[in-house]
C-alpha cells in the first residue's frame, strides 16, 4: 500500500476521520493497483481492498466506516463493539474472541489496551495517536513513474477537504455516505469503469484538489497530472496491468512493472 499520514489536532479529529473515510473509494478508483496474485489474475483492482474486506466484515474493521461517527465518544464505543482480536496480556500475546467492550466490562477503564485494540482495525482511514495523524491508507503501491502520484492526491484532498466535502454531500445529497460505500465496492473491482455516484464526481474532486495544492506555491499540483490522464481513458493502473497480463502472461506482467536503471533519478 501507499500511505499518507496528515497531521490533525484534538478538535477536527472525528471531522478528518468521516472525511478520510469517505473519500476513500475515490482513492481507489484513480490509484489501484493489485489485479494479479497467487499467479492469477484476480477479480478485483484493488486485491488489497477486496481480500482485507473479507476480514471479519461484519464489523466493518477495513475500508471504508459503516458510518460517519457522531463524536469521539461514538467512535471508541463503535470500535469497542468489535472483537478484541489479540490481547496483550502482561507481555503474552493471546487470541480472543471477545468483543472489545466486554474487555472492559470485565477490567474497567484501559486506554493502553484500546490502542492495542485499534491497532488491529484496519479502516481505510485511522486515528494514529501516537503520532498525532490521520493515516490514509487504501492506495496502492504506483507504477514507478508515477510513484508520488498517490501522496499529492491525499495531500490535495486533505487540503481541498471544505470544498470537496461539501461538493460531495451536494451532488449526492442526503444519502451520499450509502452511495460512496457503492462505490467504493464497485471501485475495488472495477477501478475507473466502475459508475461515478455523481455526474462528473471524479474531475470535480481532481479539479478542487489541484487547485488546493496549487495555493501552497510547491509546485505539487504537477503530481496530480498521472491521474487525470487515467481518469480521460478510464483506465487506473490495474486496469492497465490486467490488459498486460492478458496478453503477456506473468513474463509480461513482470517486465511491465519492473523499475529499470534509467529510470531511477540519482
Amino acid at each position: 500500500s501507499d500511505q499518507l499520514h496528515v497531521a490533525i489536532g484534538r478538535d477536527e479529529m472525528v471531522e478528518m476521520l468521516n472525511y478520510g473515510s469517505l473519500v476513500t473509494p475515490i482513492i481507489i478508483a484513480l490509484c489501484g493497483n493489485s489485479p494479479i496474485y497467487g499467479g492469477k489474475e484476480s477479480p478485483y483492482c484493488s486485491a488489497r481492498e477486496g481480500v482485507m474486506a473479507a476480514i471479519r466484515a461484519n464489523e466493518h474493521r477495513h475500508g471504508m466506516l459503516a458510518r460517519p461517527m457522531a463524536s469521539l465518544v461514538d467512535f471508541v464505543e463503535t470500535l469497542s463493539q468489535s472483537t478484541y482480536l489479540i490481547v496483550n496480556a502482561g507481555g503474552q500475546i493471546v487470541p480472543s474472541s471477545q468483543p472489545f467492550s466486554q474487555y472492559l466490562a470485565q477490567h474497567g477503564a484501559d486506554y493502553p489496551a484500546f490502542l492495542y485494540h485499534e491497532h488491529y482495525v484496519w479502516n481505510s482511514a485511522r486515528l494514529r495517536a501516537a503520532y498525532g495523524t490521520l493515516e490514509i491508507r487504501p492506495a496502492c503501491q504506483q507504477p514507478w513513474d508515477e510513484s508520488m502520484a498517490v501522496a499529492a492526491l491525499n495531500l490535495g484532498l486533505v487540503e481541498a477537504m471544505p470544498e470537496i466535502g461539501a461538493l460531495i454531500r451536494a451532488k449526492l445529497g442526503e444519502e451520499y455516505w450509502t452511495m460512496m460505500q457503492t462505490y467504493h465496492r464497485q471501485a475495488i473491482r472495477f477501478g475507473l469503469y466502475a459508475p461515478q455516484p455523481g455526474s462528473d464526481l471524479l474531475s470535480s474532486v481532481l479539479t478542487l484538489a489541484e487547485a488546493a495544492l496549487a495555493r501552497r506555491g510547491f509546485g505539487e499540483e504537477r503530481l496530480i497530472a498521472p491521474l487525470w490522464r487515467r481518469l480521460d481513458r478510464r483506465m487506473n493502473p490495474a486496469q492497465r496491468a490486467r490488459v498486460v497480463f492478458r496478453h503477456d502472461g506473468m513474463a509480461g506482467m513482470l517486465s511491465h512493472a519492473t523499475i529499470r536503471p534509467g529510470q531511477v533519478k540519482r
